[in-house]
């Protein structure tokens, strides 16, 4: 940024007269750099709130808060009763955000508070806390009832505004603000993968004018590491299918027809070893639009009538069949086998619908024979030993809880070297213990959901492993955010070679590389760009190790625009047929009910308590099936011919 008016001067020389700490101790080397960087970039910030809201973009890591610190503190300067209010997404983020800056302000001069949940004593008008570090949704609880009101303040800070949307409560804030004219500091790392979608979240946080700010940063070394799907989590699939297809037809049978039509999957079977199928079945999930119009046609159907309400229930089975399958296929066995013992203590009649199903028995089985056999989750422990020989520290992202104590288990059977850290008010104390034990290298793996994607000031790692695919290309920013702040770091995929993982990786791929494209467009970056490099991605899956990154630099200097990405085939322009099993129409007779998976809270295990003979018939040999069917058939023509001889002798009779 080049400012060169005699304003910025002034306005530089009394930053520096504040004798802030701008920068932490890691990042020495750069000091000078990146304390020039946050100066110019609150610099620019100070000169656009005097006659507009600002929005802050910068990298995660690059120090958008300390940039806002700095704002709060000049303004502070010119006017001690300044008050700002400044508010965070989540709970555990005011408390470090608070520490953060009683660090940058090293004389302590400003009193500050933090209102979360657990605090009952709350002042918001009390002059003397200058800051009030709290959460959107209790500063607007606290609104509504007369305790807390936007007037006591000159200016809001909000952190993460790329949630100012819907019925967040952001938007609301930011209409009270400008009803009273206060300015708003809006912070960011991901605004958006579209225009439309800037310009929407611009108006809903009541931001006027954008600005970029970038700096040099090392590079991200991104590779994938591929799980190839096995013959068990092919089967599985395949009863999930028949399982599908079979529900689709109940709904038809009461009146919900799908938009789509659908050709018969046709009759299939399998062979007798568990390693070849005789025939694949391709079925495409009804999407989450489909299954909204589904419910808005049930709603449309008189209440009296019978098959609204069966309709309703086959909808509420679909869906619970559809989470089944996605974490029974993305995420891990033992995941779906917790989630099938949740099932049974709901005792809903979806779920006891779906419990009875002797289809669903047999994947049931699958999954407690083979629970510590996932494709991904042995992917991810092979990586796992060669990030722990070479003794680099990662955060691991996981999709369901479920999942990371499940990892976790499996990484400290012998060391501890791995900690879980979830969201939410319970877990906030253990997840802010497991990130200073990462923070003084007593872990080597930090487990986590999207507890620790934004926000939370989480030492830098040397990998960031994505065990699920981000769900959106903000998730994927943010957590690729927590490495190469200060070194090279490693960005690790383990994807598993099926529609569900690829689709993910390249929409928010798509996604991440359309933010930057926009944000360039709109013309708000400086003359400090930015330099971040990928990998190619190899189809091998095999991690850059730190000591050939000099051998290989001339390799990742590549253009944003000209990154290979090898071993991918472009599953999202693919239009497959859509299908259903006509051998499953009997699939959810009412039958006596089969016995599930129970959990064992002690051990955590799933043991069955009776197993069924599913592994048994799919263990047969051919030979064997090939005789059960002749049985079958012979059992079939004694059957007609009793009843042909029946029906020939009353004839003879009369």
């Amino acid at each position: 940024m080049e400012n060169v008016s005699d304003n910025s001067l002034y306005t530089r020389e009394k930053i520096r007269a504040l004798n802030l700490s701008l920068s932490s101790p890691k990042e020495e080397a750069r000091k000078e750099e990146l304390e020039n960087f946050r100066i110019d970039s609150a610099i620019k910030s100070l000169e656009i709130l005097k006659t507009e809201n600002v929005g802050i973009i910068a990298d995660t890591g690059t120090g958008k808060t300390v940039i806002s610190f700095i704002v709060i503190l000049v303004h502070k300067s010119e006017n001690k009763n300044n008050r700002t209010l400044f508010l965070v997404p989540r709970r555990s983020l005011a408390r470090q955000h608070e520490k953060l800056f009683h660090k940058v302000e090293k004389e302590g001069v400003t009193q500050t508070a933090v209102f979360i949940g657990g605090v009952k004593k709350r002042r918001w008008h009390d002059k003397e806390k200058s800051i009030i570090f709290a959460t959107p949704q209790m500063f607007m609880n606290d609104f509504y009832r007369g305790i807390a009101d936007i007037e006591y303040f000159d200016e809001i800070v909000i952190d993460e505004f790329h949630h100012s949307q819907g019925n967040y409560s952001y938007v609301k804030i930011a209409e009270l603000a400008k009803q009273y004219n206060k300015k708003i500091i809006g912070l960011t790392a991901s605004p958006g993968d579209k225009e439309e979608k800037i310009e929407k979240l611009k108006k809903s946080s009541n931001i006027s004018k954008l600005i970029r700010a970038e700096v040099k940063r090392p590079k991200k070394l991104q590779d994938v590491v591929f799980a190839e799907t096995d013959e068990t989590l092919l089967l599985i699939e395949q009863y999930f299918f028949k399982l599908f297809s079979a529900v689709e037809k109940r709904l038809e049978q009461n009146g919900i027809f799908l938009t789509k039509k659908r050709e018969d999957l046709g009759q299939y079977s399998l062979s007798g070893e568990l390693s070849i199928l005789a025939k694949n079945i391709q079925y495409q999930l009804l999407k989450e639009t489909e299954l909204k119009d589904i419910e808005k046609t049930i709603e449309k159907m008189p209440k009296f009538e019978e098959k609204k309400w069966k309709a309703l229930m086959w909808n509420v089975v679909y869906r619970k069949l559809k989470h089944a399958y996605a974490v029974c296929i993305s995420e891990s066995y033992f995941t779906f086998l917790s989630y099938v013992a949740k099932m049974k203590v709901d005792n809903t009649k979806a779920s006891q619908k779906i419990l009875a199903s002797s289809v669903f028995q047999k994947i049931i089985c699958l999954a407690e024979t083979y629970k510590n056999e996932h494709p991904k989750i042995l992917a991810l422990i092979e990586n796992a030993r060669h990030l722990y020989r070479l003794k680099m520290r990662a955060i691991i992202f996981v999709g369901e809880k479920v999942t990371g104590e499940h990892i976790k288990e499996i990484m400290n059977k012998k060391v501890p070297i791995s900690e879980v850290a979830f969201g939410g008010q319970k877990n906030m104390k253990k997840q802010l213990e497991a990130i200073e034990k990462l923070k003084n290298k007593e872990l080597m793996f930090l487990i986590s959901t999207s507890a620790i994607e934004e926000g939370l000031n989480v030492p830098e790692v040397d990998t960031v492993v994505h065990y699920s695919m981000p769900m959106m290309g903000i998730s994927r920013i943010q957590r690729n955010g927590r490495t190469a702040r200060v070194q090279t770091g490693n960005i690790v995929f383990i994807e598993l070679n099926h529609p569900i993982d690829k689709s993910l990786f390249w929409i928010t791929f798509r996604a991440e590389k359309n933010m930057n494209e926009i944000l360039k467009k709109m013309n708000m970056t400086d003359s400090q760009k930015e330099i971040i490099s990928e990998s190619e991605i190899t189809p091998d899956g095999k991690l850059v190790l730190k000591e050939n990154f000099s051998a290989i630099e001339n390799i990742y200097n590549l253009e944003p625009n000209k990154v290979k990405i090898l071993s991918h085939t472009k599953l999202l322009n693919k239009k497959r047929k859509r299908k259903r099993c006509l051998e499953t129409l009997d699939m959810f007779q009412e039958k006596k009910t089969l016995q599930v998976i129970q959990m064992n809270e002690e051990t955590k295990n799933f043991p069955i308590e009776t197993k069924t003979n599913c592994l048994q018939q799919l263990e047969k040999p051919k030979e064997i099936l090939i005789k059960d069917k002749k049985k079958k058939q012979s059992i079939f023509s004694i059957i007609c011919s009793f009843f042909k001889k029946i029906f020939k002798f009353q004839f003879f009779v009369n």
